[in-house]
């Protein structure tokens, strides 16, 4: 999608761009960038010529910046107070959130194969999208930002480091304006949009070699023509007791797969694939009989969400079949994550996530879940990956008594971003103890142009005839979101007593449905056969 004003960026930006549209048309005002008068034709010119003026060196200097403000971070870490251990762990976050946001640089570096000077990006991160890539970076310096402050708003202290962090971040969103106007300029979607799908030669012979096509199999056939391979079982039967300790064992930075059976308990630990870990593979015995669970929750334990996760997936490649994701904390702990997924190329078979509110983090990346069941309350599937899911439960379950339920709480940033959730061939239904009375909306917008599609679907009772909620009866975004429907069934499917939002299409055509499919939205043919798991490429 091309960008055609200034709307459409974030307003923390726009000022930046439009000074950087001012360099290259001095004689044009400020007014007249702003105005309605301000033509396309204006603006698209403005910003090929500051993409002109912007070669690869750009995305170096945003690498560099970056590190550098991760260094001001850790540097700032062995200065905290030492009496305030979540000052510490709000850096802490923003140090991770870093890594995570300099990944995503590399990851666009690739696009225009700038391996020069650069780590080498790993194949399961070539085919995304660069200003997806963009909108994480975003989404990463708004977390930083809101943790440091929920940590200086409760102790009432020295705002030393979240000054000099927000220095750091001030000297990026220059960097990061210029990368956006790249990517959401149609002159260079062959070289900044879409990263390209490469196949890597050593994971095709491998493939070959243990002819690994039906994921969906038995764990047993699977591990047994695997080349890595580990167990893990809490009676001491595997190889190891823990998860964390399997994953530990994975070889970091391997194009390869690497095995992790778990058998059947409940695991009572928080678990990350870090970064370095790729391409890890971990099947459980079945939904219920391996269970990861935890009760971290943002009103406990006072951090921030992201960190609240029972199971964190930063390694892309990752893949999990029959293995039930859990928090515990309740309806009454607020921002409580049982999965967060912030990789790409990421794979969900026969798996379960189960909390109340912020269940499922679909954080950024493509993703891919299939026969799954989903359980939760509030914003319960939320983020800003570019989602997928296929045959799915969406199972509602009983809020507060002065809460209402939103499955989704889509966070696409950038309009240029081609992000967003697919739910195709799946269930909504209700726990049983859901009153009849609590109102279930199928999803509302948590970032300006949140998009959300429902297509040949089944719609219980509990989905409210409006279908859609307003973000805290905060009439925004209305007109910039993309929420949709096709061709759903069932008693919540009926659209004539649906939101009438400019953003809304309740009967949306085959052919933009068609766009929304495992093969389109998150280029599916390109990865997914590699995997071995089934899907379904069209409607």
């Amino acid at each position: 999608m091309a960008l055609t004003t200034l709307n459409a960026i974030p307003f923390s930006l726009r000022s930046v761009i439009t000074l950087i549209l001012l360099f290259h048309f001095s004689s044009t005002s400020v007014e007249s960038l702003s105005s309605s008068s301000f033509t396309h034709s204006k603006l698209r010119s403005g910003m090929q010529a500051a993409s002109r003026s912007v070669n690869s060196s750009i995305i170096y200097k945003t690498i560099q910046v970056a590190q550098k403000v991760r260094s001001t971070a850790l540097q700032q870490i062995a200065q905290a107070d030492k009496g305030f251990n979540n000052a510490s762990a709000a850096i802490s976050d923003c140090v991770d959130l870093l890594d995570d946001s300099i990944d995503h640089l590399y990851s666009i570096a690739a696009t225009q194969n700038l391996y020069g000077g650069v780590k080498s990006s790993p194949s399961c991160n070539r085919n995304i999208n660069a200003c997806s890539a963009l909108s994480a970076i975003l989404a990463n310096q708004e977390t930083c930002m809101e943790g440091l402050l929920d940590y200086y708003m409760d102790n009432k202290n020295n705002n030393i480091a979240k000054k000099t962090l927000r220095a750091g971040i001030d000297q990026l969103n220059p960097l990061l304006s210029q990368m956006i106007l790249m990517a959401a300029n149609d002159h260079l979607s062959g070289q900044l949009r879409t990263i390209a799908a490469e196949d890597d030669p050593s994971w095709a012979a491998e493939l070959e070699n243990y002819n690994n096509k039906n994921f969906v199999n038995n764990v047993s056939e699977q591990l047994s023509v695997a080349n890595s391979k580990v167990t893990v079982a809490l009676d001491g039967s595997g190889d190891y007791r823990s998860i964390a300790a399997a994953v530990d064992a994975a070889p970091s930075n391997s194009n390869k797969k690497f095995f992790i059976h778990v058998k059947r308990g409940v695991y009572h630990e928080y678990v990350v694939i870090p970064t370095s870990k790729r391409n890890v593979v971990m099947m459980g015995d079945g939904i219920g009989a391996t269970v990861i669970r935890g009760s971290r929750n943002h009103r406990r334990d006072r951090i921030n969400t992201f960190r609240t996760a029972t199971f964190a997936v930063a390694g892309c490649g990752f893949m999990a079949k029959n293995i039930t994701f859990e928090n515990t904390a309740g309806p009454t702990g607020d921002q409580a994550v049982a999965l967060l997924a912030n990789a790409n190329n990421l794979v969900f078979y026969g798996c379960a996530f189960k909390g109340y509110q912020d269940t499922l983090y679909a954080k950024s990346g493509l993703q891919f879940y299939r026969e799954c069941e989903i359980h939760g309350t509030i914003d319960f599937i939320f983020g800003d990956a570019a989602a997928v899911f296929q045959k799915c439960q969406i199972i509602v379950r009983k809020p507060l008594p002065s809460q209402y339920n939103t499955v989704t709480a889509q966070g696409r940033t950038l309009a240029c971003s081609a992000t967003g959730y697919s739910f195709h061939d799946c269930s909504f239904t209700a726990e049983d103890d859901l009153p009849a009375s609590t109102r279930t909306y199928l999803g509302r917008p948590w970032e300006p142009y949140s998009r959300t599609v429902v297509m040949k679907s089944r719609l219980g009772p509990l989905i409210h005839p409006s279908g859609w909620s307003p973000w805290n009866d905060k009439m925004r975004c209305l007109d910039t979101l993309y929420y949709g429907e096709y061709d759903n069934s069932g008693v919540g499917s009926d659209v004539k007593g649906r939101v009438k939002w400019p953003g809304f299409h309740p009967r949306m055509s085959r052919k933009k449905a068609d766009k929304f499919t495992v093969g389109k939205f998150i280029l599916g043919d390109k990865w997914l056969p590699s995997t071995g798991v089934i899907y379904d490429p069209d409607l």
